[in-house]
């Protein structure tokens, strides 16, 4: 089985539940993830719904057995100082390690005086709002502070609180990019640094565009939800089911021959919709009427599937049942029958959702509550017998004792660092270069990200087709320019840009020559365009064996429906999140973040692997991330 990017590095998870799904990533990764948890059991393994049938009530939160997955458990008495002062031996032997938001007190005592732990560890924490400490944090504070509530809903009713947790998951992606790009700052020999993540900016950065910070400055306003954006797709089917349904700006013309061939002649004809701008000011009185009848003629399944066979952005509304019951995701494997003997069954669960060049990944079972405490203070914080009894004893550790007592001994080494001097300030991924085929927001916010962290990103667009969000989005009130739209800047700062016609064989043989001196390349694109190109994996793996391709595809890149198409918040339909959301008497209508084009950014620069041999810091493999929520 194919290694994981974080194979043989070792986290400390001493993390709450805002960010414990953060570090179940870094464990679907291939880290060895050491979750520190109270001697009661923490709030996660509490938390309703829980499995019914199955006894040990610790063991049956489907929070728990699903953000926890994966990692290994130390269960102590988290409000005892002497205990954190006898675990620190363990610090030498992770490389990073994850805080929680709120730490007790003898926790956050021991992480203040962290000057005093055996080396210096990369360390990620994360506040509620920065210079606002002490307030109350839920997901529901945090999703109003970041100002993702006000967008969704109906101009007449209270604002939407999405359903899933969202605050929460976002903050968790940004914990988990931050802790790999320590780690790999660390395996280039750089220093061990600090981040502080700030759950307020982690949400706000799901409304780059619906509530782009250049609205206010250029138009004296900021859309809400009197404005919604996501009412505008929905649509009831013959059937009585719920699809959103949007029409992809370059097939307008397959739009209306399928009006034609379903309805018969139509006005849409007219000379009028050739211009797209007059599409999109006139779209309610003119062009939702007649989405509206070829909806409503057609059952969901014949929408879906006529809609993306014409290239246009037609995906149900999917109950959590039928996410359950998909064809596509059990094709992919992505449901997986995991045994779980503390809850004496087995459960199906969802595995990773990155799919790696020849591996699949499995899922993993939670562990029992202090399922690993004795093996762990043994081998890692380096407690002997006596230490180990006084701590039962107490209270102070809890959990099974192995089938056979072990003496303390060195761990195996992980990955080693090398203490040094202080150097000048370098970032992650200085001197990586990538070349960046994504377009529209969830790929290009992701190669952003990556030059945020050091990265040569080099954006390639062609004449003919240039990047959407370059002319669809927030414009200064003065001009217009396929220079200045406030979300292509958001999406696309840091990088360089080129224009190649890759339907030339000059253009295809250019980026050959770039793919020589890179080491990665990127795409949004259907999963196959780069093959027909001629630069898929296999063809730039002739060029430079290491390299590494990273498809972001919307389905991932096989499947019965891996050539479909979606924006944002077709994928918050298709993944049940909409109809989980919101009023029961009013239709689902999504979210005005357009929420999957900034979580999936997030992904893709937090795994990879190798299709031969052990994954480097920067080995060559073909990465698919499909859209997550």
């Amino acid at each position: 089985m194919a290694e994981g990017l974080l194979e043989g590095t070792r986290v400390l998870d001493l993390t709450d539940e805002p960010l414990a799904q953060g570090a179940r990533l870094l464990a679907d990764l291939g880290a060895d993830v050491i979750r520190v948890e109270a001697a009661s059991g923490d709030a996660l393994r509490r938390r309703p719904p829980l499995v019914e049938d199955a006894e040990g009530e610790l063991e049956r939160g489907y929070a728990h057995l699903l953000y926890n997955g994966g990692k290994r458990s130390l269960a102590v008495d988290t409000d005892d100082g002497v205990v954190w002062a006898a675990l620190t031996p363990l610090v030498a032997h992770c490389d990073v390690v994850l805080a929680p938001l709120s730490a007790g007190a003898a926790l956050g005592e021991w992480l203040a005086g962290r000057e005093r732990w055996p080396r210096r560890v990369p360390l990620v924490e994360c506040v509620f709002r920065r210079g606002a400490a002490g307030e109350p944090v839920s997901d529901l504070t945090a999703i109003a502070a970041g100002g993702h509530l006000a967008l969704n809903g109906f101009p007449e009713d209270p604002p939407v609180w999405p359903a899933g947790n969202l605050a929460y998951k976002q903050v968790s992606l940004a914990a988990a990019e931050a802790a790999v790009a320590l780690i790999f700052q660390q395996r280039r020999g750089g220093p061990a640094s600090e981040v502080v993540v700030s759950m307020q900016e982690a949400v706000a950065f799901t409304t780059l565009q619906t509530a782009n910070g250049n609205y206010h400055h250029w138009h004296d306003h900021s859309p809400d939800r009197h404005t919604p954006i996501g009412s505008g797709s929905t649509y009831r089917s013959a059937d009585e089911r719920w699809v959103s349904f949007t029409i992809h700006p370059p097939h307008w013309p397959r739009f209306v021959d399928w009006v034609e061939r379903a309805l018969g002649a139509s006005e849409l004809r007219d000379a009028r919709f050739d211009d797209e701008g007059y599409r999109g000011t006139h779209f309610d009185e003119e062009i939702r009427p007649w989405v509206e009848r070829l909806c409503a003629a057609l059952p969901l399944e014949e929408l879906t599937g006529e809609g993306q066979r014409v290239g246009l952005l037609v995906l149900p509304f999917n109950t959590p049942e039928d996410v359950a019951a998909d064809a596509h995701l059990r094709e992919r494997g992505f449901f997986q029958t995991v045994g779980h003997p503390q809850l004496g069954r087995d459960l199906e669960l969802a595995r990773s959702c990155f799919r790696w060049q020849g591996h699949q990944p499995q899922a993993r079972r939670a562990p029992s509550l202090g399922e690993h405490s004795e093996e762990i203070v043994r081998e890692l914080a380096g407690w002997g017998d006596a230490e180990v009894a006084a701590a039962r004893e107490r209270g102070a550790l809890v959990g099974p004792a192995p089938a056979r007592a072990v003496a303390a001994a060195a761990p195996k080494p992980l990955v080693r660092y090398v203490e040094y001097a202080p150097s000048p300030p370098r970032k992650p991924l200085d001197g990586v270069r990538v070349l960046d085929f994504c377009w529209a927001i969830a790929g290009s916010l992701g190669t952003r990200l990556l030059a945020d962290l050091g990265a040569d990103v080099i954006k390639i667009e062609s004449e003919h087709r240039l990047d959407p969000i370059r002319y669809i989005g927030v414009q200064p009130a003065e001009r217009f320019s396929i220079n200045t739209n406030g979300v292509f800047n958001d999406c696309s700062a840091g990088k360089r840009a080129v224009t190649v016609n890759m339907s030339t064989p000059e253009g295809v043989e250019l980026i050959r020559e770039l793919a020589a001196s890179a080491d990665v390349v990127t795409s949004n694109y259907t999963p196959y365009r780069l093959d027909r190109w001629g630069v898929g994996y296999e063809a730039l793996r002739e060029i430079k064996r290491e390299i590494i391709v990273c498809n972001v595809a919307v389905m991932g890149v096989e499947g019965p429906r891996a050539e479909w198409r979606s924006y944002g918040n077709g994928i918050v339909a298709m993944c049940g999140l909409a109809q989980r959301s919101g009023f029961a008497e009013r239709p689902p209508i999504c979210f005005g973040a357009l929420h999957t084009d900034f979580t999936v950014p997030v992904l893709p620069g937090d795994g990879g692997d190798v299709g031969v041999g052990r994954a480097q810091p920067y080995g060559g493999g073909s990465l698919s991330g499909a859209g997550a929520v």
